[in-house]
């Protein structure tokens, strides 16, 4: 769901509580109320300007056509810590319903559909999001707990927080006359929690003006990734690059078109010409025990019957025979394939039972100083690339053990599969990672290599300093 046109309409609790359709009177009533996410839309299209409503009202019409009666709470979404709430305080409107869409989704593997995602050499890709927990809007007062001096590493009084969700991809991968490859790669991502240590008067006096420490830190990252090869019978003259009809063109430019190298088929084509050559010896040898001496011998590939032919002519070249044997299969070779132990054949069963690889990785916790409202953000750049984390899953598989089976001969057709295979995985998994969980997550609010901490508005004129 978009948010087009709102990207700077903001909206106060002031603004909800005189919205006559939510019938509550007090900001209590407005914080513990029953609302489905329609009404929230329809009570913020009721605060806001002309302009936004129009914007409001596609989205209304999309959440009543796909999420008509999703309940939330606008306290969960809102987390108050504070006895005294600043009425007038601005909340970002796209911030504001895009949290509670999270909030609304906790604890369901919902589909993305309609995402338009375009991966090269990637076919039929899936999105499913689970929310585990929702992200949350912090107002309440400054500092550490229990009122300790700074740093309060991490133990704030107030804490604003991302969203923590499984966000997982399925998708298939057809690699022309060698295999199918089914991708299920996913992540849980934390996200960040932030606090303010401290909040001071800013130099000269001014009360509107403040000096605010600013405080985050990321959880780690958890990734999965499983796989599922299923190998082609694909008949081995359908490999040879000078037979009329070859596979050989259509695999050259499925992994041109993931900018592999043309040298991955060298060793290919070398171990499909051992094994038809030994199928032509046997039959070659087998028509010199009939004819004697040859003069000659013509080999040939038979589609109509799918077999090897080997024609000889008798040394006098009088008597010609000729003698055919099924064509050897790609199958034949290294087995039909096989999954990784954890590949479930839905995604959202696979989600369900992610038994995920934790990352040693994560955000440093640190502190910003700002000059608040002259500065109201402040970034926090952390130590986990989503695309770099998710390629390295696919070193920690042993894939000719878990795809292909542990008695298979390595030197016959083994080991340029598996490297051909090894790299359009490779391959695929970091295209996912960079062109579809990367911005997928930046949508929802959860960048995993960055945190960025926005101070919404200071209330000083109760009593001490809060924050929103």
């Amino acid at each position: 769901m978009g948010f087009e046109g709102l990207a700077d309409a903001t909206v106060t609790l002031a603004d909800l509580l005189d919205v006559s359709e939510l019938n509550v009177g007090s900001v209590e009533q407005l914080l513990s109320a029953d609302l489905t996410l329609l009404q929230l839309v329809d009570a913020v299209a009721g605060a806001v300007g002309e302009e936004e409503v129009v914007g409001l009202s596609a989205l209304a019409n999309l959440v009543a056509l796909h999420l008509p009666n999703v309940e939330l709470v606008l306290g969960d979404i809102l987390g108050v810590t504070t006895d005294t709430i600043p009425l007038m305080a601005e909340i970002n409107v796209p911030e504001l319903l895009s949290t509670a869409l999270l909030v609304a989704s906790q604890g369901n593997a919902v589909a993305l559909p309609g995402l338009n995602l375009s991966v090269p050499g990637v076919a039929n890709i899936e999105a499913m999001l689970e929310v585990i927990e929702p992200p949350q809007i912090a107002i309440g007062p400054v500092g550490c707990i229990d009122d300790a001096d700074p740093p309060c590493a991490g133990n704030w009084k107030t804490e604003a927080r991302t969203a923590q969700l499984t966000l997982g991809l399925g998708a298939n991968v057809n690699i022309p006359v060698l295999a199918n490859l089914g991708v299920k790669l996913g992540v849980t991502a934390a996200g960040a929690r932030a606090g303010i240590e401290d909040v001071d008067p800013a130099d000269g006096g001014e009360w509107h003006k403040w000096d605010v420490e600013v405080s985050a830190e990321q959880y780690p990252l958890v990734s999965k990734l499983d796989l599922n090869l299923g190998v082609l019978s694909t008949s081995l003259p359908l490999l040879d690059p000078g037979l009329d009809g070859s596979g050989i063109p259509l695999l050259d430019e499925f992994l041109g078109s993931l900018g592999l190298a043309g040298s991955l088929l060298v060793n290919l084509l070398s171990a499909v010409g051992n094994l038809l050559g030994a199928v032509v010896g046997t039959l070659v040898t087998i028509l010199e025990g009939i004819l004697g001496l040859l003069a000659s011998t013509n080999e040939y590939y038979k589609a109509s019957t799918d077999e090897v032919c080997v024609e000889a002519t008798a040394l006098l070249g009088i008597i010609k025979r000729t003698r055919c044997e099924p064509a050897p299969k790609l199958t034949d070779d290294i087995g039909t394939g096989d999954q990784t132990i954890g590949w479930e054949p839905s995604l959202q069963d696979w989600i369900s039972s992610f038994e995920a690889h934790a990352s040693s990785s994560s955000m440093t916790p640190s502190s910003q100083r700002l000059e608040w409202p002259g500065q109201r953000e402040a970034s926090f750049t952390g130590s986990t690339e989503v695309a770099l984390e998710l390629g390295s899953l696919l070193s920690g598989i042993d894939l000719e053990l878990q795809l292909f089976g542990a008695n298979i001969p390595a030197d016959g057709l083994l080991s340029p599969v598996l490297a051909v295979v090894q790299a359009v995985a490779d391959e695929i998994v970091g295209s996912l990672a960079a062109g579809v969980i990367d911005p997928l997550l930046d949508e929802l609010g959860v960048n995993i290599s960055e945190a960025e901490v926005r101070v919404i508005h200071i209330d000083h004129r109760t009593g001490p300093p809060e924050l929103l």
